[in-house]
């Protein structure tokens, strides 16, 4: 991996965009290109978590790590989140992909698969491009409509953070569920009960 990083370093001013995979190893990559103003496209697969279960012994520099991906994301003109691994067709019903919100955060426009619980989330806040599943024109040309009009993919990542931010946050959530349970145990004017928080 670290030849082909530095093989695309000694190019990587040829290129219009590098389009590269969200991992702990392509930071030094992705922030060479960022510095030579070379957009780089950010494939995310995975949670944070990932490597701590892959690679338990990377938890010693978990903080370190952390910090590596989200500056990645921040800095990378595009978050794609990809979920090559949900079939439909396999009865399932949708999702909520965890790296969507991540991407999300970060401020930048998402371009994800059309599925259930991602598509939606992406039409729902305005905050990317949902693109049919296995569709690389359709995925190609997301990337470049984003890319030709950046202050579009601007507003879309300032959209996808403030709903993080507002309504997709573990705070928010918990708020939302709080909320949910205090009604669900309130029946016929009971008294509302007191919920510790």
């Amino acid at each position: 991996m670290l030849r082909l990083q530095l093989a695309l370093a000694r190019h990587v001013a040829d290129y219009d965009a590098l389009y590269m995979r969200g991992h702990q190893m392509a930071y030094a990559l992705a922030k060479f290109a960022h510095s030579r103003g070379v957009p780089v496209i950010q494939e995310c697969n995975g949670t944070y978590e990932d490597l701590f279960i892959s690679w338990p012994v990377t938890r010693l520099a978990r903080p370190v790590f952390e910090h590596m991906m989200r500056k990645q994301y921040r800095q990378a003109a595009l978050v794609i989140c990809g979920t090559p691994q949900f079939t439909p067709d396999r009865g399932e019903t949708g999702f909520s992909a965890l790296k969507l919100y991540e991407s999300m955060a970060c401020g930048v426009p998402v371009i994800g698969s059309d599925y259930p619980g991602v598509g939606d989330v992406i039409r729902q806040y305005e905050c990317g491009i949902a693109v049919p599943p296995g569709d690389p024109q359709a995925l190609a040309m997301a990337v470049s409509s984003l890319a030709s009009q950046p202050e579009r993919a601007r507003e879309m990542g300032s959209r996808g953070r403030r709903a993080v931010e507002l309504e997709c946050s573990w705070v928010a959530r918990a708020e939302q569920r709080r909320v949910a349970i205090e009604a669900a145990v309130v029946r016929d004017g009971e008294r509302r009960p007191k919920v510790a928080q």
